[in-house]
């Protein structure tokens, strides 16, 4: 059996990614006290963090076929990807206490509008989605850098030089 079978009929694999972002939201509630209302943000990634592209994986995998460019692009394009878990209260959680929400992706450009689309039909808040240039490489160090110094689109100034990481 593969993993990807495992995460799709896993009652396990839902509980743990909801105990994670329960986690999350009780870190990022601690780490709001203090901090005044739209001068901090989450950063967090699409992909497998704030939504599941497991029906792509299932798809591939029951056609023999490995990824591809093209038929990612594809998937992307037909907006199916759906929200892990928990990510919805999660991301209202953070609105919530004031917080803004970045999404810093390696999903191109070219495919931010229907990135952004499945965010809507999802009510997945955000306010600011940093997609991946076309034809640039895929390190993420200079948005998240955009997004410390306020230099990213829709900012109003530096964030709140205070960082507290959720992650280790």
């Amino acid at each position: 059996r593969s993993g990807v079978a495992w995460v799709e009929r896993s009652a396990e694999y839902h509980a743990i990614v909801r105990q994670v972002y329960g986690q999350a939201q009780t870190a990022v509630t601690a780490a709001a006290r203090g901090r005044a209302a739209g001068r901090w943000a989450v950063i967090l990634d699409a992909d497998e963090t704030v939504i599941s592209n497991l029906t792509y994986q299932m798809e591939r995998e029951r056609a023999g076929l490995a990824y591809s460019t093209e038929s990612w692009h594809a998937w992307v394009a037909r907006k199916a990807a759906t929200p892990l878990p928990g990510a919805k209260a999660f991301l209202d959680a953070v609105h919530g206490l004031g917080g803004r929400i970045v999404i810093v992706t390696n999903r191109l450009a070219s495919e931010c509008d229907d990135t952004r689309a499945v965010f809507a039909a999802h009510a997945l808040v955000y306010d600011a989605m940093l997609c991946r240039a076309e034809g640039t490489p895929s390190d993420k160090n200079p948005r998240f850098a955009a997004v410390a110094s306020g230099t990213w689109p829709g900012a109003s100034g530096p964030l709140d030089r205070k960082s507290t990481r959720l992650n280790s």
